[in-house]
């Protein structure tokens, strides 16, 4: 379901960081968690593991990038908060 939003957006040619932007993104409506879950250190839902599976990204890459995506969110936030 997501596969196809995700090819609609990024293209044939995408990259693992990505795949981290869009699950951040449209995080709540993969998962119906909160954004406060999303900072949980080595753990992805079933529904992230899947999507980046179907993507046939590696694993240890997008956990990788999706380290730079959140440390990135955190940066926004503070800013926001100025």
């Amino acid at each position: 379901m997501y596969k196809e939003q995700f090819i609609k957006e990024y293209g044939e040619c995408y990259s693992s960081f990505d795949a981290a932007r869009f699950v951040d993104r449209n995080w709540g409506k993969m998962t119906g968690l909160s954004n406060r879950d999303k900072d949980e250190e080595g753990y992805f839902p079933d529904e992230v593991e899947t999507f980046i599976e179907e993507l046939e990204i590696d694993m240890d890459d997008f956990s990788q990038e999706w380290g730079d995506v959140r440390e990135g969110a955190e940066d926004w936030e503070d800013e926001d908060e100025d």
